[in-house]
Parts: structure tokens; C-alpha cells; sequence
């Protein structure tokens, strides 16, 4: 399974949250130039902060021809990975279109889109019939998890 987030409308103490409630190992950083208006969003800040839990792909960034080697390398990653971009609305960035759509029927992507899990391919059925999509799970809003402690290491997975 892989989780994609935008940082658009996020705060640093929400994306570790987030990190630890889905029990992601490692960040993946898809944006063609990795930095930031937001200064805790660029490489540098971000590297400090996440240390070995963040990675920088190039070959997944922007809205490039997306090599399959680097599809290939994703679907079958052995960490539970995040991958993130600026967009926070996955329909309306690459994270969906130019990789999660990629991923389909490879193997299973929730797109986290302000407090919902969203799975791709209800989000691209979505898009398709013009229609709402169903949400997986909503999480707790910003200022009552942060302000909670991450969950257990053995609470089960979402």
C-alpha cells in the first residue's frame, strides 16, 4: 500500500502525525524541485527533521513521462511509504494522474486529502462519471491529533 499527502495546507507537527498514524517508514518527496515557499517543507528542513524516514525521488517528480523503472521500484518498495508533493487535492496533481493512476491495478494507493483517506481508484472513478467519491476513513481533525500522542506502535494499521 502507498499514502500520498500534499503539504499545501499542512503543518510539519501534522505530517509527523500522519507519518506515525499510518505507520509510514519513509517519506518519499516527489516534486521535481524540492523546495519550498514554506521554508520546513524544503529538502534541507525537511531531511533534519525526518532524517533516514526521507527520501528525495526526482524520477517521480512533476508533470514528466514517468520512467516504469521508477513505477516498478515503488510498487515494490518492502517500506511503508508516503509520497508527497505541494497539491493538496490529488485530482488535480501528479501524485494521481502522472503515478496513482499508473498504480491502479499494480497495487493499492489512499491519497490523503485534508482529514480523509481517499482510495485512487474511487477518486478516479470519481473523476470519470463527474461524480463524489466515497471516503475510506476520515481522521481526526488537525488540532485534536496533533495535540494527541501518536498512536501505539502495535495499534493496528489503517
Amino acid at each position: 500500500m502507498i499514502y500520498t499527502v500534499g503539504y499545501q495546507k499542512l503543518t510539519m507537527p501534522r505530517l509527523e502525525w500522519l507519518m506515525a498514524r499510518l505507520k509510514i517508514d519513509v517519506l518519499i518527496d516527489v516534486r521535481s524541485e524540492p523546495r519550498s515557499r514554506r521554508p520546513e517543507f524544503n529538502i534541507g528542513r525537511l531531511a533534519q527533521a525526518l532524517g533516514a524516514r526521507y527520501e528525495w525521488r526526482p524520477s517521480l517528480g512533476g508533470f514528466q513521462q514517468i520512467d516504469p523503472t521508477a513505477l516498478d521500484a515503488l510498487e515494490n518498495e518492502p517500506r511503508h511509504v508516503m509520497l508527497m508533493c505541494m497539491e493538496e487535492a490529488p485530482g488535480e496533481c501528479h501524485r494521481h494522474f502522472a503515478i496513482a493512476a499508473q498504480l491502479l491495478h499494480r497495487c493499492q494507493v489512499i491519497h490523503v486529502f485534508r482529514d480523509e483517506l481517499v482510495d485512487a481508484q474511487e477518486l478516479q472513478r470519481s473523476i470519470e462519471v463527474e461524480d463524489e467519491y466515497e471516503i475510506l476513513e476520515m481522521l481526526p481533525a488537525e488540532d485534536a491529533a496533533v495535540a494527541a500522542e501518536p498512536p501505539a506502535a502495535d495499534a493496528p494499521k489503517v
